[in-house]
Order: structure tokens, then sequence, then C-alpha cells
């Protein structure tokens, strides 16, 4: 499968295990998937296993793509997913913490240097806005402790991003690491496994009492709604 930045790797793969799970479907030749099959695949896929709708979606969409690209190929004459609809991955409520929650969450201590580190991660994206992929890549070169403030290059838009370092924000960083740390290290080097940095923190979530879903972007829109509630302009959000 070629490489497609917009599906990345575990998202393919977790399509292959969903396959083998489903009954026949790591067994069943591709000359044998028609469109028929094609449509209980997605419809096992989002009705019994317990996915969330967009990521059942996603893993739909990868099988797509491994189809097209056995057509590419010239394995198949034609995608037999073509003459089938992919089911729309349904409205979301924005997710984002209050004040009140964000407190909770640090008044909730987590043991183990891993997961210590992932609240401390998750706090610090609350109030810098950094998606998690740039906090991974945090390096200490990217903070300048003299002029109070993070500059960091994006993965995502590959812009550069200027966070001025307030005092919230310096509770989950050791600005003299710094002075430390070689420039290019990274300023939270053990989050490194996602699926597990994930579990870490729905479990601390769930002993903070909150039950909302909360995932990495939920700092990322914490960020926003808080700044909005505090009457910042939209578009300098």
């Amino acid at each position: 499968m070629q490489k497609n930045k917009k599906y990345p790797l575990y998202k393919r793969l977790y399509c292959i295990r969903y396959l083998s799970l489903y009954p026949s479907g790591s067994s069943t030749p591709l000359s044998r998937i028609t469109p028929k099959w094609i449509e209980d695949f997605q419809y096992y896929m989002f009705n019994k296993t317990g996915l969330a709708q967009s990521s059942a979606q996603l893993y739909c969409m990868a099988l797509r793509m491994a189809l097209n690209q056995a057509v590419r190929d010239n394995i198949l004459i034609s995608n037999p997913a073509n003459k089938v609809k992919l089911p729309s991955k349904p409205e979301t409520d924005i997710v984002y913490l209050t004040q009140e929650e964000v407190q909770k969450l640090e008044s909730t201590e987590l043991k183990g240097n891993i997961a210590a580190e992932v609240r401390r991660a998750f706090l610090f994206g609350c109030y810098t806005g950094l998606r998690i992929c740039d906090i991974q890549e945090l390096r200490w070169k990217d903070i300048e402790p003299k002029e109070q403030r993070i500059i960091k290059r994006q993965k995502k838009t590959s812009r550069n991003v200027v966070i001025p370092l307030v005092e919230r924000t310096k509770r989950y960083i050791d600005l003299d690491g710094v002075y430390k740390h070689n420039p290019d290290d990274k300023v939270f080097p053990l989050l490194v496994s996602r699926s597990t940095l994930l579990e870490i923190l729905h479990r601390w979530v769930r002993e903070a009492g909150i039950t909302k879903r909360v995932g990495w972007h939920t700092a990322r829109k914490t960020f926003a709604t808080q700044l909005l509630s505090k009457g910042v302009d939209i578009y300098v959000v």
C-alpha cells in the first residue's frame, strides 16, 4: 500500500486487525470481495466492534484504499467498494474541560514516571494549546527562558507558533532544563506509545471524577474555549 499521510500506518494496521476478527475476513480472496461483502463488513465495523463511529469510518476507508491499490496493481479490475456508500461520520460534540475540571485534574496525582509525565503534558497542553504531536516533539531549544516564551514549528502546519510562558504554564516545565539538557533533547521524553498514553489519560480522568470522553485533543479545545470565555477575539484564538 502506498504511503498516505491522511491514513497513517497504525490506522491501516488496525484495519487488518479487524479484518482478522471479522468472520472469514482475513481468509477471503480478493476475487470474492463483492459489494455485499463490503456492506456486511461495514455493518460489522460500525455496529459490532464497539469502535467510535469516526474510527470505524477511518478503518473502512483504509480498506477501500487497499482495494484501490489492488486495482492499480492489476489484481482487481474494479473496486467493489465503489458501489457501496460509506456511512458518514456523525457530528460529535466538541469536548472541552471547564476550569473546575482542569483543577480536578491538577489535584489528582498519578504514580509512576510515565503516568506523571502524561499528567504534566496534558495540563501543559491545556495552558498552551499545543497538539500532542508538538508536545511530544518539543525540544529544549524551542524554549527561550529569558524571553519567557516558546517558539515551536508545528508538525501539522509547518508554521511557527509563539507561546508566552505564563506562571501556570511554567508549573509543568522546568525552565532550568534549558541549561541542564542538550538543546535537542525532548522536554517530554517519556511520551512514546500513543496507545499507552491514551490509556493512562483515560484512567487519570476517571480518577479525577470526570465523565467526559477526554482525548489528547481535548487539551487544545480546552485552551481555545478558556480564551474565548475570557473575551479573546475568535480570530486571535
